[in-house]
């Protein structure tokens, strides 16, 4: 957390969560649409789901750390190793077991 950032309001919390919750569904669905459009293959909606559902979760990540947890990340490898543990079980928790 930056130290001269102030902790948001519950019901700020709230809506900027819902806000970004809302943002990463919409670049989910329309990055699958738009891989569906570039490739019409074999395997076609597995890579879009998986398309979708990466560009998704980046976006949130990203949103959630700066506006919600007010956390700025040291450099990019340590922005990388902190996005590990969110992308192997969703969760994030274990930034512990990276050291980080």
């Amino acid at each position: 957390m930056n130290s001269s950032a102030k902790p948001l309001a519950t019901p700020h919390l709230v809506v900027l969560y819902a806000l970004f919750a809302a943002l990463s569904i919409v670049a989910n669905i329309g990055l699958q649409k738009l891989s569906l459009m570039a490739y019409g293959g074999r395997f076609d909606v597995m890579l879009s789901v998986l398309v979708g559902t990466g560009g998704g979760l980046v976006l949130k990540f990203v949103l959630d750390k700066i506006w919600i947890f007010r956390y700025r990340h040291k450099n990019i490898s340590h922005g990388v190793a902190s996005f590990l543990p969110v992308l192997v079980d969703g969760r994030g928790d274990h930034g512990h077991l990276l050291g980080i």
